[in-house]
């Protein structure tokens, strides 16, 4: 055997075990499972029209549920909300502060498939409920105003699994919402949070 064919035989070995690697750790990942219950919290952000006042940050958290429907796709529910701080009190010593929440319906796309697991990435869409509650605390007495609309979704993640049934990841969402009456008739926010999942 010449080297040439000697050099060969050691490359196509050198790949034939890549490939094998390669297999046994998606072999051994956590497989796909139907179900997925998540968590987030992290930072947001949100715009108020017609002022287009500047975006202001805040909280932000959520949760949810969703089901396999296809190797490539969940289909699930999820409830989100950002706080919008009001700044210092007013002149009459009161504060201000607006949550911004939405109930989506919200299909997720996994570009992996079958292969995927229980991480990897995924995009998401989604349509659903918006509210705006603007709440006025004044020696420690609320009022509450309250207004109603559509919400419209998409964002992008991506999760690691932790053992079989765990997994966790950052989530980065932008959404609309229009509401139907108030002063405010739109709303602009972005959401950067920490996930954690749970696939029982």
């Amino acid at each position: 055997m010449t080297a040439r064919h000697l050099m060969r035989v050691i490359a196509i070995a050198m790949g034939c075990g890549a490939i094998g690697s390669a297999s046994n750790a998606l072999a051994a990942a956590p497989p796909a499972r139907r179900f997925v219950l998540e968590a987030r919290i992290g930072g947001g952000g949100s715009r108020l029209f017609p002022d287009a006042s500047a975006i202001q940050g805040g909280e932000a958290m959520g949760y949810g549920a969703a089901v396999r429907a296809l190797s490539w796709l969940r289909i699930g529910y999820e409830h989100n909300g950002v706080l919008r701080e009001g700044g210092p009190p007013d002149v009459s010593g009161g504060h201000t502060d607006q949550f911004l929440v939405d109930q989506l319906v919200v299909a997720s796309v996994l570009p992996l498939g079958a292969k995927q697991g229980i991480g990897g990435p995924r995009l998401r869409v989604g349509v659903g409920w918006a509210s705006l509650k603007t709440q006025y605390t004044l020696d420690d007495q609320r009022t509450n105003e309250r207004h109603r609309g559509v919400a419209y979704t998409a964002g992008v993640g991506y999760t690691l699994p932790v053992g079989a049934q765990f997994s966790i990841g950052l989530d980065v969402g932008l959404t609309r919402h229009d509401y139907d009456d108030g002063p405010v008739e739109r709303a602009d926010l972005i959401a950067s949070t920490f996930l954690i999942q749970i696939h029982p």
